[in-house]
C-alpha cells in the first residue's frame, strides 16, 4: 500500500512576526483614529501668550499640518479677532504672521521678553529648575536663536547692553528709532548727542541783554540781565 506523501514544510524564516506566532494569517490592523481635541475659544482678558503656547503644543502633539491658522481663527474673539480682521487676507493664512499680529495687538514684543528676562525673580515655592526653564523660555522669545546666527545674537546682546548704559533721554530717542544692531544704535546716539551740543551752543550766553527798562528815576536806562547774571546795577 502506498503511503501518503507528507505535506511540504513551509519555512517561517522570512514570514512576518504576526504570522509566525499565529496559526492563522491576519492582516495588520489599521491605526486607530482619534477625534481632534477641542480647544476652547480665546477669552477677553486671557493671557494671549499662554493661549498661543497651549495651541501650539496641541498642534504639535496631534501632528497637525503647518497650516494652523485655519484652526486658530475660529477660536479668536475680541481684540484677537480685531487683529486678524485687520490683516491682509493672504498674510493671515500664515500662522507665524498671524501670531506676530496677535502679539503686537497686545503690545508684546522682543523688548517685552527682554524686560521680563532682566527683572525675573524667584517666586515663593518655585524650584531653581523651574526658574531656569522660565528664564530659558524668556531668552528664546527675546533673542529667537533659531532665527539668527551666533554673530547676530552677539550683536543683539551688545545692542541691548548699549541701550541700558545710555543717558535716559538718549536711550529713549535711540529706542524710538528701532536700531537693528549695536553699531546702528551707537551712530544714532552720537547723532542725538551732537544735535544737543549744537543746540546748547546756539542758546544765548549767560548775561545776555533782555531789554531796557523804561522806569523813571535812578533806574532809568537800566539794562536787565538774565536771571543768572550778576553785576552792579547802574
Amino acid at each position: 500500500m502506498e503511503l501518503p506523501t507528507p505535506a511540504p514544510k513551509v519555512s517561517t524564516k522570512h514570514r512576518p512576526a504576526y504570522v509566525q506566532d499565529s496559526p492563522t494569517v491576519a492582516a495588520p490592523r489599521e491605526p486607530m483614529l482619534w477625534a481632534d481635541p477641542k480647544m476652547p475659544s480665546f477669552q477677553q482678558g486671557e493671557d494671549i501668550e499662554n493661549y498661543l503656547r497651549r495651541f501650539e503644543r496641541l498642534a504639535r502633539t496631534w501632528r497637525w499640518l503647518e497650516e494652523w491658522s485655519y484652526r486658530l481663527v475660529p477660536l479668536l474673539t475680541g481684540q484677537a479677532l480685531e487683529a486678524y480682521l485687520a490683516m491682509d487676507e493672504e498674510q493671515a493664512e500664515v500662522y507665524t504672521d498671524l501670531k506676530e499680529a496677535l502679539l503686537e495687538k497686545f503690545n508684546i514684543s522682543p523688548e517685552t521678553y527682554c524686560q521680563r528676562f532682566r527683572s525675573s525673580t524667584v517666586p515663593a515655592g518655585e524650584s531653581p529648575t523651574e526658574t531656569y526653564h522660565q528664564l530659558k523660555n524668556l531668552y528664546r522669545r527675546w533673542v529667537r536663536p533659531e532665527e539668527h546666527s551666533k554673530e547676530e545674537i552677539g550683536e543683539f546682546i551688545i545692542l541691548e547692553q548699549l541701550l541700558r548704559v545710555l543717558p535716559y533721554d538718549a536711550h529713549t530717542w535711540v529706542r524710538e528709532h528701532e536700531p537693528k544692531s549695536g553699531l546702528a544704535a551707537a551712530k544714532l546716539a552720537q547723532q542725538y548727542l551732537n544735535a544737543h551740543r549744537r543746540g546748547l551752543r546756539t542758546q544765548p550766553p549767560r548775561g545776555t541783554v533782555r531789554g531796557v527798562s523804561h522806569n523813571s528815576g535812578s533806574d532809568r536806562g537800566r539794562v536787565e540781565l538774565s536771571d543768572n547774571a550778576q553785576g552792579p546795577r547802574q
